[in-house]
């Protein structure tokens, strides 16, 4: 064999394995309802950036006051420092559309309302900040609820690429989403960027209402996180009240207990 036709081998098996790297990465471009899924994802993304950008801006057109600036980022992410604890359980009971659908509905809410109050001239500081809370009430549910999607959406053996390229899309838009809220904030007034968010957020939600694969295989009736016919099934929920009733004794030292409370306390201690 010459040396000629060893390159030529060696360059047809790179090139084979770049062909079937890259199949293999845009595998889940194959299936309608993850391409659905992943345009939603992406549209929602570039939306979310957009209002993160726009909104502590218009505080600041409204007030000049920094403080208020933080006092915005701190309405939007406190929702999703309180509910997220709450979050795998309703998408762990309920279906992933319907919770991924209730996002976004709530975030149309959020940014409709303020493009109307800008609209006829009305936005005042605190509906800014009131409404801020109403978006930030989505950030704990949307992206578990996409991610536990994927599954019922592609294989197993596409799993992982979905994953990453659902990832993919969102940093891009995280990216392009903060620039083109730049660039819309020194040509344009605030009114039309709030009705452009809203409008990226309805055709996300319209995305999700065409996806017609069936995400959540369960009957109806709430399932329990731990297989009750097991002893050790139960384990961790026994651990879950140990806490509990450490957390009730120091509580206690600090707190005064009405006496109904106190009495269960008690009763968790004899336990």
């Amino acid at each position: 064999m010459t040396s000629s036709q060893s390159g030529e081998d060696g360059g047809s098996r790179i090139s084979e394995r770049l062909t079937g790297l890259r199949e293999r990465t845009f595998a889940p471009f194959a299936f309608r309802d993850f391409r659905i899924l992943w345009f939603a994802i992406f549209v929602r993304s570039g939306s979310l950036w957009l209002e993160q950008v726009a909104r502590p801006v218009l505080i600041v057109e409204l007030t000049g006051s920094a403080l208020l600036l933080g006092v915005a980022l701190a309405a939007w992410m406190g929702p999703n420092l309180i509910l997220s604890p709450l979050a795998g359980v309703i998408i762990d009971r309920y279906p992933k559309r319907l919770v991924i659908g209730g996002s976004l509905v709530t975030n149309i809410v959020g940014s409709g309302v303020l493009f109307v109050l800008l609209l006829f001239d009305r936005a005042e500081a605190w509906q800014v900040l009131v409404l801020a809370a109403v978006s930030g009430l989505t950030l704990g549910f949307f992206h578990p609820a996409r991610r536990a999607m994927l599954p019922a959406l592609v294989p197993q053996s596409a799993l992982r690429s979905a994953v990453a390229l659902s990832q993919t899309g969102q940093t891009v838009m995280r990216i392009g989403g903060a620039m083109l809220a730049g660039l819309l904030l020194a040509f344009a007034d605030f009114t039309w960027i709030f009705g452009l968010i809203t409008a990226l957020y309805a055709a996300a939600a319209l995305c999700v209402t065409l996806i017609r694969t069936r995400a959540d295989s369960y009957d109806g009736r709430a399932r329990p996180s731990v297989d009750p016919a097991s002893d050790d099934g139960w384990r961790p929920l026994g651990r879950w009240r140990a806490l509990a009733a450490c957390g009730a004794r120091a509580l206690r030292v600090h707190v005064r207990l009405p006496d109904s409370v106190s009495r269960r306390v008690r009763a968790a201690d004899g336990d």
